[in-house]
């Protein structure tokens, strides 16, 4: 019996691991669902930035082309209208190069524009006057402010 008393008594104490937290450390699958939520944040900021850019570019060119129409308005009236067909035609250019855009005016022309825009909105209203935009004609404010903003509704519609 001593013989066992001495075995007992060479038994050292049974030292209990510390408790697994429930959070931590997280099992692979929660490593995949972070990673996965992680990568779409970035993709929708990168989508954002991309957005952004894109509007900013767009609103220099329509106001690229308001300031150009101000000033050609202001010192030589009757060449607001070829001033407004020659930016359109040079975006057009650059959108649609395998179309035959220098070649086009008068009615061509506006039903080009239209056909991009699906609805007709140079044929039928004011902006049908650039049509004939190499015929001098002195536009009003009001015409002219009509005609801009057909202008801008198909530049940011391309862009």
């Amino acid at each position: 019996m001593q013989t066992n008393n001495n075995l007992l008594d060479q038994l050292k104490d049974i030292y209990l691991p510390e408790r697994v937290s429930q959070w931590w450390p997280l099992a692979y699958g929660w490593w995949i669902v972070l990673a996965i939520i992680i990568l779409a944040i970035l993709v929708f900021l990168v989508l954002l930035h991309f957005r952004k850019k894109k509007k900013q570019y767009i609103d220099s060119i329509v106001n690229d082309l308001r300031s150009e129409v101000d000033n050609t308005y202001q010192q030589k009236p009757k060449e607001v209208l070829q001033q407004i067909s020659v930016y359109l035609k040079r975006v057009a250019m650059q959108k649609f190069p395998n179309e035959n855009v220098k070649t086009l005016h008068g009615e061509a022309w506006l039903e080009f524009l239209d056909s991009k825009l699906k609805q007709p909105n140079f044929v039928n209203t004011k902006a049908n006057m650039l049509g004939n935009s190499y015929k001098p004609v002195e536009l009003s404010k009001q015409e002219l402010d009509e005609i801009m903003s057909v202008a801008e509704k198909w530049l940011r519609r391309m862009l």
